[in-house]
Parts: C-alpha cells; structure tokens; sequence
C-alpha cells in the first residue's frame, strides 16, 4: 500500500483573506497587448464540433531518447511545480523523458520584469541536466500559460509541442506561432482524449471536444498523470461546463495530488472537482497579488487536504518505492 510522507507543512493559510477575481485575465479573452479572439475547437476556423471524448482515441506512444544519463536522479518520478506568480508551469521527470505543462509568462509577476518565467525554467532544467524536452503542453493561450514558449524554445531542445483546440487573435499569439516555426519543432492539436507512454508515464490529455463559451479557460488542457501508483491531476483552469465534463471523463478516479485549476479561485465547479478527485495534496498557482480564494482554502481544509501555494515557494512532489514525498 502507498505510503505517504509529508516533509515540509504548507504554510498555514489564512482564512479572512480578500475574495479575488480574475482567472487567467478573466472571464474573457485577452492578449497582453491585443484583445484577443478566440476560434475553436481546431484550427480550421468552422468552429464545428470534433469527435466526442473517449471515442476513437488513439494513443501516442514516445519513445523514450537514447539511454544515458536519467533526466531523473534516483526518483521514479518527479514533479515540480514552479513559483512564478500568477502563473502556470509543471515539469515532471521521469526515467529518460521530461514533460513541460505550460511556462509562465514573458515577464515574471513576482520578478518586476527582471526576469521571465522562461528563465527560471531553464535555470532548474540546466540543474538537473535535463537537455531536452520530450513533450511540451501548452494548456492554454493565456499569457500566464504559453508567454515564456520563446525563452523555452530558444534555451532546450524541444521534440513535440501539442496544443489546446482551438487558435486566437493577438500580437502575443503572433509571437508564439512566429516563434514555433522557426524553431521548428513539430506541433500537434489535441482534440479528443489522448494518453501518451514514456518511461513508466501514463498521460491522459482531456481537450474541449466541442465549441463552448469564447473564454481560454473553456479551450483549457486538462492532463491526469499516472505512475504506477501514482496519480495525480494538472487541472490548468478548466471551468464551468470543462469541469462538469472532465469530471464525467475521469470516471471516478482519485488522485493523490490536485492542481487547482483557476489560481485558487472559488465557484461551484471547483468544489465538485476537489469532491470527485478527493486528492490527499492540493497545489495553487497564487501570488501575493493576486491570492487563493479563503472560501476555498476553507474547502480544502475542511476535507482535511494538505494546500500548498506557490506564492509561498515551488513545490516539489517525488515519487520513490512507492512512497510519496511533498516538499515546499
């Protein structure tokens, strides 16, 4: 049976906290110089429905690069959720294979503009001797989510970049698609469930299948990641009608840790997320600026669910015979 140890105790939180508002830009579209539009799902523009969740998925399967040195210590795997403010960005290793979900944002929030979220990524990979990326996520097109894909693709070698479904307007898209093609680096849009396998990697892509409200948190990638004992949930900011369906997706699977979507947010849609997964860890995307909902901070301690929240530092889970670690 699992084991699980905690290291270090999140910091208590707060519970009289101010009620804050603002996922991701909002409830609407938004680019960081450009009012954005969005089109999905897919890219053709018809913003027609795609094949309904969980019918004729075909699985991607990676093979793991050439045998060396492990992009992973002695860990089974590893998860790192980054401090970055207001932001998005995991890194999970395993064996051979490192797998990006989302990178931040241009302009580091908690930084003053000093440095981007691109660069503190590259700065952990450089330290863990991670060369290159297998996989690349992108979850949304907020700039808390995909701003720092030039820094990333400029600083690591990158083999695949899947994408949520659906395209917008906006100069801050224009510099992502500008930056892609000149990489290089071959993309992939995901419009029905798909898992992927790599070095003990189990990873199920949940995309929205069918058009729905104009809003990136609507379009927004939701990835479950299981490792042979392990499970846990990168929820991105899924929302609304996304959450209701996504649950229905997971069938009932628990999961040992929770990314909240939606930076700590409070609505119904969360609660019933948090209910169904029933994590024994739950991670916020938070900044100083821009705090956890106490509402739902409530929520989470009342299921009795250790919160970690990364205004308060990165988060680290690791994964070793079959025993659990979660450190700040």
């Amino acid at each position: 049976m699992k084991k699980i140890v905690l290291v270090a105790v999140a910091l208590a939180l707060v519970l009289s906290m101010a009620v804050t508002f603002a996922a991701c830009g909002g409830s609407t579209p938004t680019d960081t110089t450009n009012n954005g539009s969005i089109t999905g799902p897919g890219t053709d523009g018809t913003n027609n429905p795609q094949t309904p969740a969980g019918t004729g998925s075909t699985p991607t399967t990676n093979t793991p690069g050439t045998p060396g040195t492990p992009v992973v210590d002695d860990d089974k795997v590893n998860f790192k959720f980054f401090k970055m403010g207001k932001a998005n960005a995991t890194l999970i290793r395993s064996g051979n294979t490192a797998i990006l979900i989302d990178c931040g944002e241009e302009e580091d929030e908690d930084g003053n503009g000093k440095q981007d979220d691109g660069e503190k990524i590259l700065e952990y990979l450089a330290e863990k001797g991670v060369t290159e990326i297998d996989y690349f996520i992108i979850s949304q097109f907020n700039k808390n989510h995909y701003g720092s894909v030039p820094t990333i693709l400029n600083g690591v070698t990158v083999k695949k970049i899947l994408e949520p479904n659906y395209t917008k307007t906006g100069n801050l898209y224009n510099v992502y698609r500008d930056a892609v093609a000149k990489s290089g680096v071959p993309t992939e849009v995901i419009t029905k469930d798909t898992t992927i396998t790599a070095d003990g990697l189990n990873l199920t892509i949940y995309p929205a299948t069918k058009a729905g409200l104009d809003t990136d948190e609507y379009y927004s990638l939701a990835v479950a990641v299981d490792s042979e004992g392990l499970d846990v949930l990168v929820a991105s900011d899924v929302s609304g009608a996304r959450t209701t369906a996504l649950i229905q997706s997971l069938n009932g699977k628990k999961f040992d840790i929770l990314q909240v979507p939606a930076h700590g947010e409070y609505n119904d849609t969360v609660e019933s997320l948090i209910t169904a997964t029933a994590p024994k860890y739950a991670v916020i995307f938070a900044s100083a600026n821009n705090p956890e909902d106490a509402r739902l901070v409530k929520i989470l301690n009342d299921k009795k669910i250790t919160t970690f929240v990364t205004k308060n530092g990165s988060v680290e889970a690791k994964f070793k015979n079959d025993t659990l670690t979660v450190k700040q």
